[in-house]
């Protein structure tokens, strides 16, 4: 199963599988990933599968969405290892995995598989990133 790990924003490290043929991020709350940060649009950025294949659509969005430091123009098929970066976050592309990695995995806090059903509740929200040194 394919999924994207946070590795820039609140909370990294967290994962998110890709269980569904489409997945929006932004800030409207019916958007599967929801996110907090006033840097996202309202419907900012969609992950779509296709068949074994998945890419990265920016959805119009106010401050654009990059794929390893490129702006996404149009629908960019993604590769294992790509950073997507848009808003305050940047997430790390993983084709398939056996076992996520990271500290909350398939049913964690922050981390969940998003489905039809259930829409992915998470606290991604900008303002909280400060960490203790």
């Amino acid at each position: 199963m394919a999924y994207v790990k946070l590795v820039e924003g609140d909370y990294p490290d967290h994962t998110i599988a890709l269980t569904k043929t489409k997945i929006v991020f932004g800030r409207h709350p019916d958007c599967d990933v929801p996110l907090a940060s006033s840097a996202a649009s309202r419907h900012h950025m969609m992950i779509v599968q296709d068949g074994t294949h998945y890419s990265v659509q920016d959805l119009d969005s106010s401050n654009g969405t990059y794929v390893n430091g490129n702006e996404v123009v149009a629908r960019v098929r993604l590769n294992e290892g790509d950073r997507l970066e848009f808003a305050d976050y940047e997430f790390v592309f993983v084709a398939t995995s056996s076992r996520i990695e990271g500290k909350d995995t398939a049913y964690g806090m922050l981390a969940a598989t998003v489905t039809d059903s259930d829409k992915l509740q998470l606290a991604l929200s900008a303002g909280h990133n400060e960490r203790e040194t």
